[in-house]
C-alpha cells in the first residue's frame, strides 16, 4: 500500500523523509489497552526499531503528542488526526516509510514480526540491508 503522506504536517514529513520510517501510534487515552499492548510489543525490540530507523510517534487527542517517549514540539497533532481521518476514540498504527508513503495501517496492535518483515521486503530496507558497514 502506497497511498501519499499528502497534508499531514509537512514539517513533520520533512524532517524525517529518507532519514527514518515512521511509525504513528494513536489512541484515546494513555490507558487504552491496544495502546499499551502495541508499546509493550515494541518495547520488548528496540534494537529492532533502531536497525530500522523507526521512530515512534505517539499521539493522543488530549495530551502532546510524543516522539520516542519526548515531547514533540512543534507537532500538529490536531492536523494528523485530520488529515489521516482518525477520529479521537481509535486507535491506529500507521507505519510510513522513508519515502513518506503510507506503508501499514492497523486498527489492531501489530506484532514486530509483522512489522519487521513488511520493512525487510522494501527495496530500500534491502539496499540497506546489502550495504551495512
Amino acid at each position: 500500500m502506497s497511498i501519499p503522506f499528502a497534508h499531514a504536517d509537512e514539517d513533520l514529513l520533512e524532517r524525517y523523509t529518507w532519514q527514518n520510517r515512521l511509525l504513528l501510534l494513536f489512541a484515546p487515552h494513555a490507558d487504552d489497552s491496544r495502546l499499551r499492548e502495541q508499546q509493550e510489543i515494541l518495547a520488548s525490540n528496540a534494537a529492532g526499531l533502531t536497525e530500522r530507523d523507526i521512530v515512534i510517534l505517539r499521539l493522543l487527542p488530549d495530551s502532546e503528542p510524543s516522539i520516542d517517549n519526548q515531547p514533540a514540539i512543534g507537532v500538529d497533532s490536531t492536523r494528523i488526526y485530520r488529515d489521516f481521518a482518525i477520529e479521537p476514540g481509535d486507535f491506529r498504527l500507521l507505519l510510513i516509510g522513508k519515502d513518506g508513503t503510507l506503508k501499514l495501517s492497523s486498527d489492531l496492535p501489530v506484532t514486530t514480526s509483522r512489522l519487521f518483515d513488511l520493512i525487510d521486503s522494501m527495496p530500500m530496507r534491502q539496499w540497506e540491508m546489502q550495504n551495512q558497514d
